[in-house]
């Protein structure tokens, strides 16, 4: 009874193609990733890939409703007392 041999996930080889211009690998099984994009930097003399998961965007009332929720100090209590900019002559 022949058996299949495990591969390591740690490293195995991928197979470089082109589609057009772009240069592409095709990712064993064991490698795929989750999403639609991935971030790509080089690290040595080798790329290395990191999904990046779709989340929503969060608006800016939101935003805000999450700030209000943790009820922190105000950051300027007395307001803001700055002097006025000074006026002055451009092109003398």
């Amino acid at each position: 009874m022949a058996t299949k041999a495990k591969t390591n996930p740690k490293q195995t080889i991928a197979k470089l193609f082109w589609i057009g211009r772009s240069q592409a690998v095709r990712l064993p099984k064991a490698f795929r990733i989750e999403g639609a994009r991935v971030s790509i930097r080089r690290m040595g003399s080798g790329v290395l890939l990191e999904s990046i998961l779709d989340t929503p965007k969060e608006s800016t009332e939101q935003f805000f409703a999450r700030l209000d929720v943790m009820k922190g100090d105000p950051i300027l209590p007395d307001g803001r007392n700055q002097n006025l900019a000074p006026i002055r002559e451009y092109f003398k």
